[in-house]
Parts: C-alpha cells; sequence; structure tokens
C-alpha cells in the first residue's frame, strides 16, 4: 500500500512518513509496517498473517500507481488526485477530478474474476464515477515461435466492454491500446511483410489479430462513455474504431 492512517487518522503517503510513528491500514485497520530503505519504492505492508484484501500488492503495482499519480499531479486540467481513497463498496487504486466529474483507474496486475470487473463497475456507474482498467506492460500476451499468442478470460472481457481494445501502461499518463480481431488462421507471408507491427496469433481455440496504436495520455486523448450492456461508466479514448484507419499501427 502506498496510503496509511496516522493514530489521528490522517491519510498519509508512505514516503512522507517516518518509522517513529504508527501506521494503520484504511480498510481493515490493522497495524502496517512502514518500507524505507534500500527498496524501489516507500510503501506500507502488513504483517504476514494478514488476509485483508489489500495485503500483498508487487512493488510494479505501487510503482506503477506511483508514477501515474505523479504525472496527474502535474497536469493542469487535473485536480483532487488521491491514492487508495475508500469510496463506499470499492477502493480504487487512484481517483482524480476533472471537468467537475471524479475518476477513478484500476490498475489490474493479476487475475481477476469477471464478476469481481462487474461488481466494481456497477459501484462506480453508482457513483456516477468512470473507471479505466489499466493493464502493465509485462501482461502484454507474448507470441510463441509459431506466432500465436493466449490471453486470459478477463483480458478478453476488458476488451469487450471496452469496445475493442484494451490499455496497457507505458510511462506518466501514456498508455497504448490494443485490438484483437478475429480472421482465419492462413495468411500470406508478404502480409507480414507488408504490416510489420501487425502480430497473428491465438486465444484458446479463436484465432486473433492484435493491433496495437499509438500512445495516448489518458487526459488529453480520453473521455467517458456509457456501455449499456451492463449499466457502466467507463474511462476509454476518443479515437473510435481506431483499427480500421491507416493510423492503426504503432508509432
Amino acid at each position: 500500500m502506498l496510503v496509511g492512517l496516522s493514530e489521528n487518522d490522517n491519510r498519509i503517503l508512505a514516503r512522507d512518513a517516518t518509522k517513529e510513528s504508527k501506521f494503520f491500514c484504511p480498510s481493515c485497520q490493522e497495524q502496517l509496517i512502514l518500507k524505507k530503505g534500500n527498496v524501489k519504492i516507500h510503501h506500507f505492508a502488513h504483517k504476514a498473517e494478514s488476509t485483508c484484501l489489500y495485503a500483498g500488492e508487487s512493488l510494479d503495482h505501487l510503482q506503477t500507481k506511483l508514477q501515474i499519480y505523479d504525472a496527474l499531479l502535474q497536469h493542469p486540467k487535473v485536480i483532487n488526485v488521491e491514492l487508495e481513497k475508500p469510496l463506499g463498496l470499492v477502493r480504487p487504486d487512484i481517483i482524480f477530478s476533472m471537468w467537475g466529474i471524479e475518476i477513478v483507474i484500476e490498475i489490474q496486475n493479476s487475475p481477476i474474476d469477471i464478476p469481481e470487473i462487474d461488481k466494481r463497475n456497477t459501484e462506480y456507474a453508482r457513483l456516477n464515477t468512470p473507471i479505466l482498467w489499466l493493464l502493465p506492460n509485462k501482461l502484454v500476451p507474448k507470441v510463441n515461435y509459431k506466432m500465436e499468442c493466449k490471453t486470459t478470460q478477463w483480458q478478453r472481457y476488458l476488451h469487450k466492454i471496452y469496445n475493442e481494445k484494451i490499455y496497457f501502461h507505458v510511462i506518466g499518463l501514456d498508455v497504448f491500446p490494443l485490438h484483437y480481431k478475429e480472421i482465419v488462421r492462413q495468411y500470406d507471408k508478404r502480409l507480414l511483410e507488408d504490416h510489420p507491427y501487425i502480430v497473428f496469433g491465438k486465444a484458446l481455440v479463436n484465432t486473433k489479430r492484435m493491433k496495437m496504436y499509438k500512445n495516448l495520455n489518458i487526459i488529453d486523448d480520453f473521455a467517458w462513455f456509457f456501455y449499456s450492456q451492463r449499466s457502466q461508466l467507463l474511462w476509454a479514448d476518443e479515437h473510435g474504431l481506431w483499427w480500421n484507419t491507416k493510423d492503426s499501427e504503432v508509432k
């Protein structure tokens, strides 16, 4: 965790905390251990026996959160940026305000059940808060020597609700969308030579094509959208079905 509660119930970032004080988890109220020393990022940790939902976040996850948080603090359109702030039944990684609305970011670094995605999305929609589900670069599907790749069910579900795209973090506020499209397995070798950024592969039993777009800024290139099938509010890019245009290759 990046944020803990002081003995006076004040929220404090781990990087601003001192080991002389005591800190507690905003969710389970357990006392936290301040990890500050020869580590990549200062953070709070639960004790080993803790069963808290928010125990055990990886350093990569924490680093991504803090990097986006710091970048949002510097953006002129953004106000009221907070980390790990509880909102009723949910606790987003990041929440910020723009144009009079609150927007949340969930950084998904590990497998998650689809019902849990729907549960969180439904709660955010109830709060009139658009959500961006963001994945780290390390989860980009790997392609083997047969030009095949596999994606997980929860990743394909996020791909579906975001109108056939899924977002991966690059650096700061930059992300790149990835699109999968079903194709026939047979293809001409010249197609790969003519389109070096198109990757052919398969997800489970389905043959897929991945297409990446140029990097986008989650503030300047995004807006909120309504996903009618699940009555959910989503924070997504404004470039529409960009894979049908000449700009759909990586830049």
